[in-house]
């Protein structure tokens, strides 16, 4: 259960929520040439790095928006709650977020949109507004992120903006690609289904091989070649930080947006700039 005499409740809630989101989006890559691999099972073509950003590119822009309502666990030091969560992005430039606990009780609403944003901190009444710069949903959410990242994050549909094959490697198993990329203080790994070309899973490890992050996708779902996990789980090991997001309620390619925020008179209004 939220312990609502924490005033950061929601801010701790949606870091989390946001870490995960983050961190798929600082992309260098590495040169590899097409290949053929040979396994017992199959012989198969090996996508270049560039060429498997193409596919999950692809893929990610057959969905162009997304309902979804569930449920949000958390288990860490600082934090063992509970609640539910509702979300609605309508690509390429709106997202609407709301966070709940026990009871229906309503905790904090935001509503982005590629220029300007709008929170609501209902517990204390007061909305801030403000353009929709890092520096300003850094502030809120508590972590650094543009909207781009953000958007394509929450939607669980990835793109990659530079689709060349530097400082990667590709490596193909049974069921998916290893797509490896090393940058300057960390390599991230992502294993991406082989058939369709969503992520499955993500790592993210320190220059000394030390894990740092790993997110799980579970019981994808699928409407019209539209690919989408039910079940999300995320853990920082090294600080014994865990997140669970299961999804019960989705809705694909409604192109709305299906919330709305809804301010009382009597609430405070901040304006930043």
């Amino acid at each position: 259960m939220f312990k609502y005499k924490n005033k950061r409740i929601y801010l701790i809630i949606f870091n989390y929520v946001t870490i995960f989101l983050i961190s798929f989006f600082s992309y260098s890559c590495t040169s590899s040439n097409g290949t053929e691999t040979d396994n017992s099972q199959s012989k198969a073509v090996l996508l270049t790095a560039g060429e498997l950003k193409v596919k999950i590119n692809e893929q990610s822009s057959k969905l162009t928006s997304l309902d979804c309502e569930g449920d949000i666990n958390i288990d860490s030091p600082e934090l063992n709650s509970s609640g539910n969560l509702t979300i609605s992005v309508f690509k390429p430039d709106s997202i609407y977020s709301k966070l709940e606990g026990p009871f229906g009780i309503s905790i904090a609403d935001f509503l982005i949109t590629r220029n300007n944003f709008i929170y609501y901190n209902i517990r204390e009444n007061t909305v801030i507004k403000g353009s929709s710069t890092p520096l300003n949903l850094g502030a809120i959410l508590r972590i650094q992120i543009n909207f781009d990242d953000l958007l394509n994050g929450y939607a669980c549909s990835f793109y990659f903006s530079d689709t060349s094959s530097v400082n990667s490697e590709v490596i193909k198993d049974k069921n998916s690609y290893l797509l490896k990329i090393t940058e300057q203080d960390q390599t991230k790994i992502y294993y991406v289904n082989s058939n369709s070309y969503y992520i499955e899973k993500y790592e993210t490890y320190d220059k000394s091989g030390k894990i740092k992050l790993q997110i799980e996708y579970n019981e994808f779902e699928s409407d019209k070649n539209v690919f989408s996990p039910n079940n999300i789980y995320i853990t920082n090991p090294s600080e014994k930080q865990n997140l669970w997001i299961t999804y019960n309620k989705k809705i694909f390619n409604k192109n709305r947006l299906k919330f709305k925020l809804k301010i009382p008179k009597s609430a405070k209004v901040v304006n930043w700039e």
